[in-house]
């Protein structure tokens, strides 16, 4: 239980947000600039890919293994994917491929880093032994 809410709680917790934000009508305060809204998307699912990573691998002690990563990967492209398609479904909002994209990309790097950062520690305390 205590895992469960120490890996898997602040997932579900940031997804619910996510999915939340997604549903409003975007906020007419947002800076105009060119295309800013895809590092909005980037940055949101690459903490999304960061906490799967984490949860996914909890209770591993080894290396995040290349199952582990690329479970986590696809859930989190397939979960901005879908929050596009459900997008494209509101009157105020629209879906678009390119966000999915940049979904996608921030959830798969978030992973990636991840992975790289719990290798590295790994290694870190093998060195200290």
């Amino acid at each position: 239980m205590r895992l469960v809410l120490l890996y898997w709680a602040p997932l579900i917790a940031y997804m619910a947000l996510v999915f939340s934000l997604s549903a409003n009508p975007m906020p007419e305060e947002l800076p105009d600039y060119w295309q800013i809204d895809k590092l909005y998307h980037f940055s949101a699912y690459f903490v999304m890919g960061l906490l799967w990573g984490r949860a996914i691998s909890s209770g591993r002690a080894g290396r995040l293994g290349m199952g582990v990563f690329v479970a986590a990967a696809l859930i989190t492209v397939t979960f901005g994917s879908l929050v596009e398609v459900y997008q494209s479904l509101l009157p105020y909002r629209t879906g678009d491929v390119v966000d999915a994209v940049a979904n996608g990309a921030g959830g798969f790097s978030g992973v990636f880093i991840y992975g790289r950062l719990k290798r590295w520690k790994l290694r870190s305390a093998e060195r200290a032994l």
